[in-house]
């Protein structure tokens, strides 16, 4: 017999799955999904599946190229609509257990880094630093090869804000 957990029922489950992709702006790993649907080990890997399963068959999912999931509009509008049915302590735990990978989402969106080679053969690294208020920083340095690009873009992903803030610094 299905295990619901805290939700009690599938339709519950369904939503939560919705809720969870609410707080990710509609998009998240089928593995994020399982992790934070099963918060309390009350609910089981089927329960998760055949929820999954059942909001793509309405089309309330739909599966992105990566594999990753994603909420239609219609499932985020019933998500919306419906997730007050979900108990505040469900909610509530959710959002704290998901808040470490929503940091992780915000500043994958806020730091960007790509290599390219420009039509001449040089091989460039541009770099990008956002926030909520839209672009601190866009910088295009010249590389030996991809490689060092390449190096100087993971680089820079690990440490945008301390190097902004160092450039800031030594150009005023």
């Amino acid at each position: 017999m299905a295990r619901y957990g805290f939700t009690g029922s599938k339709e519950h489950s369904k939503l939560l799955i919705l809720h969870i992709l609410r707080l990710f702006d509609g998009t998240a790993t089928r593995r994020l999904l399982e992790e934070l649907f099963m918060l309390d080990d009350n609910a089981d890997y089927f329960v998760f599946s055949e929820a999954c399963a059942e909001l793509l068959t309405d089309k309330l999912l739909t599966k992105g190229e990566s594999g990753e999931l994603l909420a239609s509009e219609t499932g985020l509008a019933k998500a919306a609509l419906l997730e007050t049915g979900l108990s505040v302590s469900l909610r509530r735990a959710t959002a704290e257990k998901a808040a470490p990978y929503l940091e992780r989402a915000r500043r994958q969106r806020s730091v960007g880094g790509e290599a390219y080679t420009d039509e001449h053969g040089q091989v460039y690294a541009c770099l990008r630093l956002s926030d909520s208020k839209g672009l601190l920083a866009e910088l295009r340095l010249a590389a030996g090869d991809r490689t060092q690009a390449e190096a100087v873009i993971a680089r820079w992903q690990s440490a945008a804000e301390e190097l902004y803030l160092l450039l800031l610094e030594r150009l005023t």
